[in-house]
């Protein structure tokens, strides 16, 4: 059904960023971001400019409490999704969120 209404082409629809249409859910994203702590949001910015997946805490800017712990915190709210890449495990920002935070806050 999805399909259709995008004439057959998921990928298409979600290539560009500005074709990405958040509608509804931008008051949502806001509110999770509203509830997040300064250090969180810090790691969430740095993670949207990601490119790539990251496996390095290190790549990620000081924060005050530990950047494992903001990790873990950013999972259980499932803003950050764990992705496996030859037994490592890599961490990046859900790509809805991302395109809000690139397009509101970057």
């Amino acid at each position: 059904m999805i399909k259709q209404g995008l004439n057959n082409s998921v990928g298409e629809c979600l290539e560009g960023e500005d074709k990405l249409s958040l509608g509804d859910i931008e008051n949502s994203l806001q509110s999770y971001l509203d509830r997040l702590s300064e250090s969180e949001i810090v790691v969430i910015k740095c993670l949207a400019n990601q490119e790539n997946p990251i496996h390095n805490f290190q790549q990620f800017p000081e924060t005050r409490v530990s950047k494992r712990e903001i990790i873990q915190s950013l999972k259980r709210r499932c803003l950050v999704d764990t992705v496996r890449i030859e037994s490592n495990n890599y961490f990046q920002l859900n790509l809805v969120l991302k395109a809000y935070i690139m397009r509101n806050y970057c």
